[in-house]
């Protein structure tokens, strides 16, 4: 059982320790109070609502810091409309990007502290989000007992007065199947309540047959169409299940790509172009 747990733990953590992390701080974080999970950047600067049309990107950015993704990061604040971001670090140059463009409001939820620095989702926008939440997992990745973090966000879309439901989750890993589908499950009952349209997408950690069925299960359950990208070049766990997905909801797909990025994330970004339809 401790060879088991062991390797675990470097499953959960061997990407932080790559992006510079030190193994020492990693079992040294802090979990925040549950007023300091959210905080947001730009708060009530940007445009008050998204084009009908509009372009999004979902991407797990891998704690990294690296200037190749900063770059990136800024380049599709330019291209892109909507940001939904995982493993986020709150560094100086990640601030940076946040804070970089005042026509994007951002919301970003803490997992975990590194030395005082948060780690966790985040979404951005050009346009300010009517309201912003989170949900943490009632679970946690094994060793260092650290929750798993979705953001969820309400947007008003330009031609209609239903609001956009966005919800930006990195799931639960490392953990038995029923703590993994703990976490997704209490988030099913935020899109089952809402009526409109809905982007719900980040790194579900789908790595196994039993969670991609589930999520096929859910999809169906829902309403929501998966989107389809062209190039694929999604991660895979062993060459075969996907980790990453982005589902819709009264949104029609028109463009995609998941083109990867090099130098930067070991998850390739998921780019689409969506326009609102009842």
């Amino acid at each position: 059982m401790r060879i088991l747990a062991l390797w675990a733990a470097f499953l959960v953590f061997a990407p932080s320790v790559q992006a510079g992390l030190r193994l020492g701080d990693i079992f040294a974080h802090k979990i925040p109070e549950a007023d300091q999970v959210l905080e947001q950047f730009n708060h009530g600067r940007a445009q008050t609502a998204l084009p009908a049309r509009f372009k999004v990107v979902v991407w797990n950015t891998h704690k990294e810091v690296h200037p190749l993704m900063t770059h990136q990061m800024t380049e599709f604040t330019e291209t892109h409309d909507l940001f939904l971001g995982q493993e986020g670090w709150l560094l100086d140059p990640f601030i940076d990007v946040l804070q970089k463009n005042p026509d994007w409001e951002w919301s970003f939820a803490s997992s975990f502290y590194y030395d005082g620095k948060g780690t966790g989702v985040y979404t951005g926008a050009r346009a300010s989000a009517v309201k912003s939440e989170y949900r943490r997992s009632h679970f946690r990745e094994p060793i260092i007992k650290s929750p798993k973090v979705a953001v969820i966000n309400y947007y008003r879309i330009e031609g209609t007065e239903k609001l956009l439901l966005t919800i930006n989750l990195h799931a639960l890993n490392i953990v038995a199947k029923y703590k993994n589908l703990d976490q997704l499950k209490e988030l099913e009952k935020i899109i089952e309540k809402h009526d409109g349209p809905v982007i719900y997408a980040g790194d579900f950690n789908s790595w196994s047959e039993d969670r991609l069925i589930y999520l096929q299960e859910m999809r169906q359950r829902l309403g929501l169409s998966e989107v389809s990208f062209f190039p694929d070049n999604r991660k895979l766990f062993h060459g075969k299940n996907v980790f990453d997905h982005s589902y819709i909801r009264n949104l029609k797909q028109t463009w995609s790509q998941a083109k990867p990025r090099i130098g930067t994330s070991d998850h390739t970004a998921m780019e689409f172009e969506v326009e609102y339809e009842e």
